[in-house]
């Protein structure tokens, strides 16, 4: 089972994009042959097992002998590669990845003037630590998917929903009840039950999950290397906390958001190393490619068809209305678009068929039904305030919209088109269709810390040409901890002691169990003096002194004892407590009215409470 396991993910992760980038002699980076390998061939899987499916042709002998048509092919393709001698290899791959890590410290010319080299000296250290922060995160992601390995499915709708849809696959079917759910991860998902025989096994197709946040991530390091520009490492680590707070297990539960996102962030990887290439073969391919990502987002999740026509949109004004058209022949063009009609039948035939099944009464659309959650996530209050209400979820992170318009007139065209296409439409569609839970915005958070990092950058070099403009070179040492003291003073007047007080309170109050502390909040609210017998971190979570008399809940007499204490009001007690002589006292005093039951803690506690209170 381990081996063929193992094969499944080989024929998901690497085997159809390695053949297919073969045949279309594609040239390009390690790490971008990898990401692209890898989209590829989810969706070409994809694309097979809906045409197997849909023939009745999908089966297990069926799936294992493309597997050894493909193998033999793709031995046969890089024959000569195979050939060459492992020391040669790393030697290429080591002098490769040295050259391009050195190029973004490029050494200066003598005669410069002393100004010039002191910014870019200090440019440098903003490199440097962008580039090790940048690499910190990618082994953060590594990290993930590290610990994900031989694990399960874990969301709720992945095991109820995804999972059952990838199952349907598995035995030859179409699920006909995923509303407008797209199916690539399904499909993929299915690959790997076939390959095994067995869809109960879930930790092979588990395993994929954490990988797209990897692949993201190399994407923005890819164009960082390439492009020498640090902006983009800036970009990894604003994405990371992006992740954290908009995703969290999300990506790696088996939610498909992740995959989406890095579909849509591949396909304007592709425009910006397409305009960076001056062989017109190799930008045909990669505006193509870049067609059929967009696809791949659009059958990944529901969010992914905006992204589609976004993608189409630029490739029009790109292309046909700029100056770039002039680098594209006429027969180049005639190829994209012929590949683009192709690219579209993707999203459109399954889009398509839940259509008719919709209209048939087969299926229904969940379109209106995200929506009306989103609403009552609200109150069903007014759009306008619906639509303010979901966008403080961005709370800090809000600043990142001014902070790229600032720099907006500093940035590629390309990012000034995605701040006006992507970055500010998408959250207010998402306020309004999606915005019941956060991990719904997850196509846009790679594009908004993409461009938030080029606008960092940005935003450095115009300030370092300033300070050159001002003789930087003659300024005194002394001026840094000043500048750090001003700094200081500043963040003491953005945040008094009443703020940090306040966020310390608020972060103790998501410990533990979250609900148990928001009833046990109200409580107090009622009632300023109560005073609660238990070993729950009452006074810590809560902030109030006096507030708990401790106790473990094991000693029968010295429980008795504490009951006598007239100012103890109420008991929270762990549903762990083994001792009889204290539960039979409890439910003794329940029945008799002396004590009664309020809650047990249904939260995220790791030990339920049950609180009681009592009568005096």
């Amino acid at each position: 089972m381990l081996i063929l396991g193992v094969f499944s993910l080989v024929q998901i992760i690497l085997l159809p994009g390695l053949i297919l980038l073969r045949l279309v002699r594609f040239r390009g980076t390690f790490w971008q042959g990898f990401v692209y390998t890898f989209a590829l061939s989810l969706l070409l899987n994809y694309c097979a097992v809906f045409l197997l499916a849909a023939l009745n042709l999908y089966s297990r002998p069926v799936i294992l002998v493309l597997f050894a048509i493909q193998m033999i092919l793709a031995t046969w393709l890089y024959r000569e590669d195979l050939r060459k001698p492992l020391f040669n290899v790393f030697r290429d791959l080591w002098i490769r990845s040295a050259s391009a890590l050195t190029g973004l410290f490029p050494t200066l010319d003598e005669d410069l003037p002393r100004s010039q080299k002191a910014v870019h000296y200090v440019f440098l250290l903003f490199t440097l630590v962008s580039l090790v922060f940048a690499l910190d995160r990618i082994w953060w992601s590594w990290g993930i998917f590290r610990d994900n390995l031989g694990t399960v499915f874990e969301g709720w709708d992945t095991v109820y929903s995804w999972n059952r849809w990838a199952e349907v696959w598995y035995g030859g079917g179409i699920p006909l009840d995923s509303r407008f759910y797209p199916q690539l991860m399904p499909t993929n998902w299915s690959l790997t039950y076939a390959f095994i025989g067995d869809s109960s096994i879930q930790l092979f197709a588990k395993s994929l999950m954490s990988l797209f946040v990897i692949g993201i991530f190399i994407q923005l390091f890819d164009l960082g290397i390439t492009f020498r520009q640090p902006g983009y490492f800036a970009a990894i680590v604003l994405l990371r906390a992006l992740i954290v707070k908009f995703i969290g297990e999300g990506i790696s539960n088996g939610y498909v958001d992740t995959a989406a996102a890095f579909f849509a962030l591949l396909s304007l990887h592709t425009i910006l190393r397409a305009q960076a290439i001056n062989v017109e073969s190799e930008r045909r391919i990669l505006w193509i490619m870049g067609i059929f990502f967009a696809a791949g987002a659009a059958v990944t999740k529901q969010a992914g068809v905006y992204i589609f026509p976004i993608y189409l949109l630029l490739t029009y004004i790109f292309l046909l209305r700029s100056n770039y058209r002039e680098r594209v022949s006429p027969t180049a063009l005639r190829n994209i678009v012929i590949w683009g009609i192709f690219a579209s039948l993707i999203p459109l035939s399954w889009y398509g068929f839940k259509l008719i099944l919709i209209s048939q009464g087969v299926d229904e659309s969940e379109v209106l039904i995200n929506a009306g959650y989103a609403a009552q996530a609200y109150g069903n209050v007014d759009l306008v305030t619906q639509i303010v209400q979901a966008l403080q979820k961005f709370g800090v992170y809000l600043v990142l919209f001014p902070l790229i318009l600032c720099a907006l007139p500093l940035l590629p065209s390309l990012v000034r088109w995605l701040f006006v296409l992507v970055i500010v439409p998408f959250p207010v569609v998402w306020a309004l269709m999606a915005s019941y839970d956060t991990r719904n915005l997850a196509i846009s958070l790679p594009i908004l810390a993409l461009a938030a990092g080029l606008a960092v950058e940005a935003m450095i070099r115009r300030v370092l040409r300033l300070l050159a403009s001002a003789g930087i070179e003659r300024w005194a040492f002394v001026l840094i901890p000043s500048a750090l003291i001003v700094i200081l003073f500043g963040l003491a007047f953005l945040y008094p002691e009443s703020r940090i007080r306040a966020e310390d309170m608020t972060a103790r109050q998501e410990l533990f169990s979250p609900s148990l502390n928001r009833e046990l909040r109200r409580l107090f609210a009622d009632n300023p003096n109560t005073l609660i017998l238990t070993n729950y971190p009452v006074e810590y979570v809560l902030g109030l002194e006096n507030s708990q008399v401790f106790f473990w809940y094991a000693d029968g007499r010295e429980f008795e004892r504490l009951m006598q204490n007239e100012n103890i009001t109420h008991l929270l007690v762990p549903s762990t407590a083994d001792n009889i002589e204290i539960w039979n006292l409890i439910e003794k005093w329940v029945n008799e009215g002396y004590l009664t039951f309020i809650l047990q803690d249904q939260g995220s506690s790791v030990i339920p409470y049950r609180l009681y209170a009592i009568k005096r």
